[in-house]
């Protein structure tokens, strides 16, 4: 599991709050729709991956004083279950503006919880919550309303800690429209099993 720290610990509570009503455990409703938005294709009872990403240039950055995110990236898992139906693990990679390293959110979903969004997302550990609503076959928006948790890969912590400071969200960090990319360009937030199972399809 991975060793994690809080950012924006003033909305600690809201943020763990508003996590539990979000199952890390996802189903999703019969002839959802949701997977060929994601991916643009229907990829029946297999398993399917997906990768988007933003990067903000120096000129915008400086135009937007209040935004710490420098990159971002989201990939998505999803699973085929004959019992469960089709699942969505999501990974968000995030850069901020004073450090090299990437941090990152992982966290099941669900699909339009709220009627609303296109996924509903859990962060591990009850960390929070974030939504992906679509904007085009080749676009995403990604939502985070509240504080979530990071996990910080350099931390030696086995638990929640604070962030180091200026590993936070902005208040002009709020809400990002993501592109589709090449699956390599999310190789940074996969896990090992993820990265076999993509070599495989190439």
């Amino acid at each position: 599991m991975h060793k994690l720290v809080f950012a924006l610990p003033l909305m600690m509570g809201l943020a763990v709050a508003a996590g539990a009503a979000y199952a890390a455990d996802s189903v999703t409703v019969p002839n959802d729709t949701t997977v060929t938005t994601l991916l643009g294709k229907d990829p029946g009872k297999d398993s399917a991956y997906a990768c988007f990403v933003r990067h903000y240039d120096a000129p915008h950055l400086a135009s937007h004083p209040k935004q710490n995110v420098r990159d971002i990236k989201v990939f998505v898992d999803t699973t085929y279950d004959a019992d469960a139906g089709r699942e969505y693990d999501l990974t968000v990679g995030v850069g901020f503006r004073k450090f090299k390293r990437e941090f990152d959110i992982s966290g099941g979903c669900q699909t339009s919880v709220d009627g609303k969004n296109l996924l509903n997302c859990g962060a591990d550990c009850d960390g929070g919550h974030f939504d992906i609503t679509t904007n085009g076959q080749s676009s995403i928006m990604l939502s985070i309303p509240a504080s979530v948790r990071l996990w910080d890969p350099a931390s030696t912590d086995d638990g929640p800690g604070d962030a180091p400071k200026g590993a936070d969200f902005g208040s002009d960090d709020k809400l990002f429209k993501l592109d589709r990319a090449a699956l390599d360009q999310c190789t940074s937030v996969m896990n090992d099993d993820e990265k076999a199972a993509i070599a495989k399809l190439k």
